[in-house]
């Protein structure tokens, strides 16, 4: 863990390489309606019926969500999109997502595994939304091209690069802010390159590695103004 670690009764386990504080504060968790309609708004919905596979589920595997790239309906400028799961389990897997991806009600185990490139694509915009419950179990082992699929095309570039073949390979990772409202559980090798915030439970098992890095600017959903108030000296009376 290169991240520091708070919790309101004990922190147990290893390894730790940040300090860790028990028995602190509660912290205030945003509220699930206001981050869901922060989103709402600037999203793109999949359509459940444009999804691939058996209506049971919702398997979305080998592919590439981003500004430019929705292979399941309109691209949304900001690359933010919004998949409503109806209760329904959704796994994710070898993929890449340039953006935001916003997941409603997910059902009972839910979860991104494998190896997965989330990057938000926005700056400060958060990676990952789930109201609900979602489990993030991911592999370390490097996102490979496929036959199939080209990770980086031309609509789609990974850091200003693309191409046109299927050599390529990229990090398995999360960049951007997790939020989920329910439980989160982080197991596997996950890494994930910024905030965690969890309105339930946050389970970590395993060896996930969390470093952290700030959202610059914060992510809207994820900020309350108090409104204002004078500051000493900063005002003056004037009289004709």
């Amino acid at each position: 863990m290169h991240a520091e670690v708070s919790a309101g009764c004990t922190v147990s386990g290893s390894v730790y390489h940040q300090p860790t504080y028990g028995q602190t504060a509660t912290l205030a968790v945003p509220n699930e309606h206001e981050v869901l309609a922060a989103y709402q708004g600037i999203a793109t919905t999949i359509d459940r019926r444009s999804l691939p596979g058996p209506a049971s589920r919702i398997d979305l595997t080998e592919f590439v969500l981003a500004p430019g790239v929705n292979p399941f309906g309109p691209t949304n400028q900001s690359g933010v999109y919004l998949l409503d799961c109806n209760s329904q389990r959704v796994t994710i897997s070898e993929a890449r997502v340039h953006g935001t991806l916003v997941l409603i009600n997910p059902g009972e185990d839910s979860r991104i595994e494998d190896s997965v490139l989330m990057e938000a694509a926005t700056p400060g915009y958060p990676a990952l939304i789930v109201i609900g419950n979602i489990a993030i179990a991911m592999s370390s082992v490097d996102l490979a091209e496929t036959r199939r699929l080209n990770l980086n095309p031309s609509t789609a570039p990974y850091r200003g690069v693309s191409d046109t073949d299927t050599l390529d390979r990229y990090p398995s990772m999360i960049s951007g802010l997790v939020y989920a409202s329910g439980t989160l559980r982080l197991g596997h090798q996950t890494t994930i390159y910024g905030p965690v915030r969890s309105g339930g439970d946050l389970i970590i098992a395993d060896a996930p590695v969390l470093f952290a890095v700030s959202q610059t600017p914060a992510p809207p959903g994820f900020i309350r103004g108090n409104g204002f108030a004078p500051v000493s000296g900063s005002f003056t009376r004037i009289a004709d």
